[in-house]
């Protein structure tokens, strides 16, 4: 039981009772109660359920445990354990779950299905931490994993991030992906412009995002269209200097951020 539920760097009864269906609520209630009593759990109050946790030190000697265990049983409840938390929206520890456990199968589609809500949030660090955590094949082979690899590295290594971007643009057009191929031109846009690196560059990449908006934009989400039309109302302004057009995007691009609820991008 400690070693299943030391999993979870903190945990309610009602996770637990997710996570260890064969047992009682009553039955994990009394568990966790003798634990508290013998101070190997402290207890959090939280906005719904006690939080419980167990001392660094001590979740750290549970957690080799499981370690020692056959692959098999190790994987099943670490998948288990994953999925109890990605149900509780706690994708973080998901990934940080599966990574700390080598189960890079695993962990990539979590990393691919968050990394955008990761960028949002301004986590792009620890999205390139994760990302630096799998093993090379799994990124080459990941046009996604690219493009997150170029966007945590797009502040401190433009030049780096560049080349990501041109990767997973690469590999987002042998796949297919119309909306992963308009993020990538999108970034490369704003990075060409941030960086200001052959402005010529901006506007080939917006001629052809312009292209995939016109023949595709019902495989793409409103979130990428009005991206991609604030940038493409940087490559009016700066590089066409057609004033008149770049308004014309800008304001697209805020209407569908505010119908959207996209409220910085529409400020």
């Amino acid at each position: 039981f400690m070693i299943r539920s030391s999993l979870f760097d903190s945990f309610s009864i009602s996770s637990l009772a997710t996570l260890i269906s064969q047992s009682s609520r009553e039955e994990l209630e009394k568990r966790v109660r003798f634990l508290v009593g013998h101070h190997l759990l402290s207890e959090t109050p939280a906005s719904g359920e006690v939080l419980y946790q167990y001392h660094p030190l001590l979740r750290k000697f549970l957690r080799d445990r499981v370690k020692e265990l056959p692959a098999n049983e190790r994987h099943a409840w670490v998948d288990r354990t994953a999925e109890v938390l990605l149900q509780e929206g706690q994708g973080e520890q998901a990934v940080d779950l599966y990574l700390s456990h080598r189960y890079f199968d695993r962990a990539v589609p979590v990393i691919e299905k968050f990394g955008m809500g990761q960028i949002h949030q301004g986590k792009r660090q620890m999205l390139l931490r994760w990302i630096k955590a799998v093993p090379e094949k799994y990124v080459k082979g990941s046009p996604w994993l690219q493009f997150f690899m170029g966007a945590g590295r797009e502040f401190h290594q433009p030049m780096v991030a560049l080349k990501d971007y041109q990767s997973a643009l690469k590999g987002f057009r042998r796949a297919a992906d119309v909306e992963g191929e308009l993020w990538a031109l999108s970034s490369l846009i704003f990075l060409c412009f941030g960086i200001g690196r052959d402005l010529r560059m901006m506007k080939k990449y917006a001629v052809q995002g312009r292209e995939i908006l016109k023949r595709q934009r019902a495989f793409c989400s409103p979130a990428v269209q009005a991206i991609f039309l604030f940038v493409d109302g940087l490559t009016a302004v700066y590089v066409e200097v057609d004033h008149p057009r770049s308004l014309k995007r800008f304001f697209a691009s805020a209407r569908i951020a505010h119908q959207n609820g996209f409220h910085s991008l529409y400020i």
